[in-house]
């Protein structure tokens, strides 16, 4: 399972979610029968094309965490109430949300993440994909110029890149944000998004 390095990247962090779930996913895919970069081409063509019915990357669990990455809205369980986090209705394709449910915590407010729905845009997902395919590389000792290729015909690197630096630096905003309906912490988040030590750690693994 995908572990945090440091406490930067704990509950509280801006992007906890997004790289618990990417990374999660990824790192179960390193585990399937089938060749990583089968499992990896595979993850980016069901989540990337958003002329598919539902297109999503999900990690389920019997025990533990669930892990989701969906670019369509989904009411899950036909729950009839207003739960604390649930996640405000979008069209198909206009955004990512992200979100860990944990023994049906995404629906009450037990959850541990201080943001435990948020929302990219779609090159924003593309970036956080491409990071944590070369993170994931990287723990895993693989080569990533051994499929980049692959990666290459689901996103471009280097645009991709140079966002994720952008975003970084701070000379970007980040687009949406926590999309929860009843989301307490918008502005907060985005200004935990500045934070220069979680920024460079992240940008660490771009190179």
């Amino acid at each position: 399972m995908f572990v945090l390095e440091f406490n930067i990247i704990g509950y509280k962090s801006p992007h906890a979610v997004v790289i618990n779930s990417c990374g999660a996913i990824l790192r179960n895919a390193s585990q399937e029968p089938l060749l990583f970069q089968d499992q990896v081409d595979l993850i980016l063509t069901k989540l990337l094309d958003t002329n598919r019915h539902w297109p999503e990357a999900v990690l389920r669990n019997e025990y533990g965490p669930e892990y989701f990455i969906q670019a369509y809205w989904n009411d899950e369980d036909e729950y009839d109430g207003a739960p604390v986090n649930a996640i405000k209705k979008f069209p198909k394709g206009s955004q990512y949300v992200v979100y860990i449910m944990d023994d049906f915590s995404h629906w009450n407010d037990k959850n541990p993440y201080v943001f435990p729905a948020v929302a990219y845009s779609k090159p924003e997902i593309q970036a956080w994909l491409l990071w944590s395919i070369k993170k994931l590389a990287v723990e895993l000792e693989r080569n990533f110029e051994d499929i980049r290729e692959l990666v290459e015909a689901h996103i471009n690197i280097e645009e991709s890149k140079a966002l994720m630096i952008k975003k970084l630096n701070g000379e970007l905003a980040w687009e949406l944000g926590p999309t929860r309906i009843h989301e307490p912490n918008f502005a907060l988040w985005h200004e935990m998004t500045k934070n220069h030590e979680m920024n460079a750690w992240i940008r660490k693994w771009l190179d």
